[in-house]
């Protein structure tokens, strides 16, 4: 072979490596993110038939819920995504670090919520009744409004339970809840 030859062939097989381990880079990425998706949802479905973290009641204790506890950056964005129903006895309790007026927002939910903000003593600082689902069509998919305490009254907690519980248990701001967590 003449030496034009091989710098020519050499420089075919340089490219055809370097496509290799660029398409085998990208179906690394791309199959270990699949992975961790599915797992995701595996733990979703997990967490949609365990609401055993404790209870908070309202009402000297008459109208109690079985919570599941989203205490950190993660749990609290995932929230009750992908829920499909909650039993009338059953809602999720976030647990922020410092009070604060703290959004909350119903991105990728299939039902409609009741939202109750309480301060760390206990009192019910704010209510949000009927929030609506944020459909995940395309064209609303890229912007998901905020629910946020917009009433200067800073919140520890924030309780999502089924659309109608504040009605029916007759709630107001002021009352006073209890929380009983296990194993937290």
């Amino acid at each position: 072979m003449m030496n034009g030859e091989k710098g020519r062939l050499s420089g075919l097989i340089a490219l055809l490596a370097f496509t290799v381990i660029i398409v085998a880079v990208v179906i690394y990425y791309t199959s270990s993110s699949k992975t961790s998706d599915a797992e995701d949802l595996v733990s979703l479905k997990v967490l949609q038939t365990e609401f055993m973290d404790g209870s908070v009641c309202f009402n000297e204790g008459a109208d109690c819920f079985d919570i599941a506890i989203a205490d950190d950056d993660k749990e609290r964005a995932r929230g009750l995504m992908y829920y499909e129903n909650l039993k009338s006895s059953e809602g999720m309790l976030f647990i922020f670090d410092e009070e604060g007026e703290h959004a909350i927002w119903m991105k990728n939910m299939l039902m409609p919520l009741d939202m109750i903000w309480i301060n760390e003593i206990g009192e019910i600082v704010f209510m949000y009744q009927n929030a609506q689902p944020c459909p995940a069509d395309a064209g609303v998919e890229s912007y998901c409004p905020s629910i946020i305490n917009n009433n200067n009254k800073p919140a520890k907690y924030v309780l999502e339970v089924n659309a109608g519980a504040i009605q029916s248990i007759e709630l107001r701001e002021g009352d006073r809840i209890a929380i009983r967590m296990r194993n937290v």
